[in-house]
């Protein structure tokens, strides 16, 4: 690819291309990414609608939380099985709702360090476009979190 051609106006992703230069000689140029500026806003408006899809599943009861998190974190039920030290099949029941309500609190702990959410988060969920931000402080209690309003006080 000749330098002229390689030139791309994307300050948001940087990348080293080696590329002809005028001069016929080979060399690096940074440029933008060709990817980054004609594909990222559609990529992340289906990531969008994949997660509102993926939250009315959870909402209307189709999935569990575990089911949620396995979906949207793209993960295949064999490997949170290995890391949560369980059968895939214990891991496949506990992606339903029914399966999910007998779980124990050591299990929920494990689900959710795999998942890298705070136990809580397996309960609720924050919507999306809310105007708060939310912090969360760990603690040296593996099942307590402090969760601070970025706006404002705590």
């Amino acid at each position: 690819m000749r330098e002229r051609d390689a030139r791309v106006d994307c300050d948001s992703h940087q990348l080293v291309m080696f590329v002809e230069k005028e001069s016929g000689a080979y060399g690096g140029m940074r440029t933008g990414s060709f990817l980054a500026r004609d594909y990222m806003d559609e990529y992340r408006d289906r990531m969008a609608l994949f997660e509102r899809e993926c939250l009315k599943r959870l909402v209307k009861g189709e999935i569990s939380p575990v089911g949620y998190y396995i979906i949207l974190k793209d993960m295949a039920p064999a490997d949170v099985a290995s890391r949560v030290s369980l059968r895939e099949g214990a891991v496949r029941k506990h992606m339903s709702l029914r399966h999910f309500a007998g779980i124990t609190l050591d299990v929920a702990r494990r689900y959710a360090e795999v998942f890298d959410v705070p136990v809580a988060d397996l309960f609720q969920v924050r919507a999306r476009g809310e105007t708060a931000g939310i912090a969360r402080e760990p603690t040296q209690n593996p099942f307590v979190v402090i969760t601070r309003s970025t706006q404002g006080g705590a």
